[in-house]
């Protein structure tokens, strides 16, 4: 029986596949039993759906109803208008490839985020836009990137991963100081993040955005590069000081490219306040690179 009209049959279906829910099937028994019916949801904006079912004006099952749950709201409203409508990022973690082919996506949906932030920058950015060029089901880009977040410090893991290969290829060079080495690759990051100013924004606008409970892989871009420098000044061994040297330097790169991202200082400044904040914090590693 109905929760909310007593002594109406009640058809059960099975939870949202597209078909709906719970519902009643004698309307009419149903006005008599419970009064005049809901004021009609449909064709009503989102807000106004919301404040109707928070006011009672829906008169369905307490159960699943494609009326009053938020997300069956959702479905009814793409599938009545046609077109693809933005949902809330949902708090749950992102899941990772396990095969060749899932790895593949991800990576095509990195790749079409990147080239449309390039061009229209991070609010202009859809998601349903995203995996249409992808080539992709709006429910895998959503399974791989909860939320835009998701997307953005993933396409900057990407870059630092690709920083990585670049140098990790070479072996530190003999007698180059610690503070010219790690400078060297922050210069040739942020001349390349520079390059596309709209991407390089929504890039660290996402990372400063991000909270590592939510999204882990923000955690994972500052390691990412830490590594890389810690490579390229060939220290095998650090300790807790000098990983917080580390630590405040790509502080530092971070504020200093939304600086330069955001026209309050020039290229060569950028460099000029990298190359200083390198010598400052690295000079006198507790570890130096061993002669080779």
């Amino acid at each position: 029986m109905s929760a909310c009209s007593p002594g109406v049959p009640v058809r059960r279906a099975p939870e949202w596949s597209g078909g709906g829910t719970d519902s009643c099937l004698d309307e009419s028994t149903a006005e008599r039993a419970t009064g005049p019916p809901a004021v009609p949801l449909t064709g009503r904006k989102p807000a106004q759906r919301a404040d109707l079912v928070s006011a009672g004006g829906s008169r369905c099952c307490g159960r699943r109803c494609p009326r009053t749950d938020p997300d069956l709201v959702h479905h009814a409203e793409s599938r009545r208008t046609g077109k693809p409508v933005p949902r809330v990022a949902e708090n749950r973690p992102a899941a990772e490839p396990s095969s060749p082919g899932q790895q593949a996506r991800r990576l095509r949906l990195l790749e079409a985020a990147a080239h449309l932030a390039s061009l229209h920058g991070l609010d202009r950015v859809q998601m349903h836009e995203v995996a249409k060029q992808a080539g992709v089901a709006i429910g895998t880009l959503y399974r791989y990137f909860p939320s835009k977040t998701h997307l953005f410090v993933g396409v900057l893991a990407d870059e630092i991963d690709r920083l990585g290969d670049t140098f990790g290829r070479r072996r530190p060079t003999p007698g180059l100081p610690p503070c010219d080495a790690a400078f060297a690759v922050l210069q040739q990051a942020s001349r390349a993040l520079l390059r596309r100013p709209a991407l390089a924004t929504a890039m660290l606008t996402s990372a400063n955005n991000a909270e590592v409970a939510k999204v882990p892989e923000a955690a994972a871009t500052d390691g990412g590069i830490r590594t890389v420098l810690l490579d390229v000044i060939g220290l095998e061994h650090p300790t807790p000081g000098d990983q917080a040297r580390l630590r405040l330097l790509l502080q530092l790169w971070y504020g200093v490219l939304q600086s330069g991202l955001q026209g309050r200082i020039s290229m060569p400044e950028v460099e000029s306040d990298l190359r200083l904040g390198c010598r400052m914090l690295l000079t006198g590693l507790s570890h130096p690179p061993p002669a080779r």
